[in-house]
């Protein structure tokens, strides 16, 4: 068994592993977002870094200037087809549709 393995075998909490086979990002969101409210809280990054190891230090500072422009995270993809207004139309029509006993 190699370090990394004794590692993770010892930190369960810091596994790559989300549950999404197909995930993109190598860490966990909630990991992230902690690195991030403890650098925020004045933390050095060095003891960020310590506690949590997956996590560089380049990308945690990316996120820190995210956070602190108040930028959120974008979705990925295409643009909903329905916004506002006729999507709550459809959802409103969808349930009253089902309440009935029709199917949608």
């Amino acid at each position: 068994m190699g370090w990394c393995n004794r590692f993770i075998a010892r930190h369960p909490e810091l596994s790559l592993r989300s549950g999404s086979a197909a995930a993109t990002r190598k860490y966990n969101r909630k990991h992230m977002d902690a690195a991030v409210e403890m650098y925020l809280a004045g933390r050095p990054m060095s003891e960020v870094t310590q506690r949590f190891p997956l996590l560089h230090q380049r990308t945690i500072r990316r996120r820190v200037l995210r956070v602190q422009r108040g930028e959120v995270d974008k979705r990925r993809g295409p643009r909903p087809l329905l916004e506002g207004e006729p999507e709550q139309e459809l959802v409103t029509w969808i349930l009253a549709m089902q309440s009935q006993g029709t199917t949608v």
